[in-house]
């Protein structure tokens, strides 16, 4: 074996324990998400049938909307971390940050840790201002990969700075209607609304990365190019031989000169 790939090897082999660890870092978030609704959809939804409140129904769906964007984007996180490549630069540390927002946002959101409903009839702690920690993951969230992975899925970029804009955004409104009644909080339903678009574009990119691993995501010009390339490939074919045709070729050519 070659020096060079003896390097390769070598180095392919010190990153398995970072490859390792991310896999189980983000599959772990993912399935800590999974486990917390799974234990609060059943009180929550027997509150809102017996014991119907507006007020707690409007936070249901922002509560719910809120985590299940998280789990949506962590998926796709997940996604990521299955194939075989190694990670890139930053990308462990920053998987590590993501995920300790998500779950603190979703404590502060009354999925970890459920609170009592005497004290906190909105079913999330501290009230409207518990909608600071998933807007604040989110751009966070948003801002490190937008600084973080800029040579990467350029794309990728203004949904980033739009995510981290948007969560930002959503943090000034959420302390300006702390004091508000509570249909303020319905105001948030624009945010989240908005939220989508970026998270749309990650779901995009990471399915077409699923469907041909080792390529970046394609956009329409370079499907295009791709198609250009596809249809002139059965001309090359035939100019050029298959290493199979060649040997064939050369062993007939030595049964004729014998």
């Amino acid at each position: 074996m070659s020096e060079a790939a003896t390097g390769v090897t070598t180095g392919r082999r010190r990153l398995q324990p970072n490859k390792a660890f991310q896999r189980l870092w983000v599959a772990g978030t993912l399935g800590a998400f999974f486990t917390t609704l799974a234990r609060t959809l059943p009180g929550d939804l027997h509150q809102l049938v017996y014991e119907f409140n507006p007020g707690f129904a409007l936070n249901v769906v922002l509560r719910y909307g809120y985590q299940l964007w998280l789990i949506w984007y962590f998926f796709l996180s997940n996604l990521r971390s299955q194939n075989d490549d190694p990670p890139k630069k930053h990308e462990v540390p920053y998987d590590v940050v993501q995920s300790v927002c998500g779950l603190i946002a979703a404590y502060y959101l009354g999925f970890l840790v459920s609170p009592n409903l005497a004290e906190h009839p909105y079913g999330t702690f501290h009230g409207i201002l518990a909608y600071l920690a998933p807007n604040g993951a989110i751009c966070v969230i948003c801002f490190l990969a937008w600084l973080l992975f800029r040579e990467k899925h350029l794309e990728l970029q203004t949904p980033r700075l739009v995510g981290a804009g948007i969560g930002a955004a959503s943090l000034v409104l959420v302390v300006a209607i702390r004091n508000g009644p509570w249909w303020s909080v319905s105001t948030l339903l624009l945010s989240l609304a908005v939220l989508l678009w970026p998270l749309r574009k990650f779901h995009r990119t990471r399915v077409q990365e699923t469907r041909e691993p080792g390529l970046p995501a394609m956009g329409e010009n370079d499907r295009g190019a791709n198609t250009a390339v596809m249809a002139k490939s059965p001309v090359d074919g035939a100019e050029a031989a298959s290493p199979g045709e060649a040997a064939t070729k050369d062993s007939l050519a030595s049964s004729v000169r014998k």
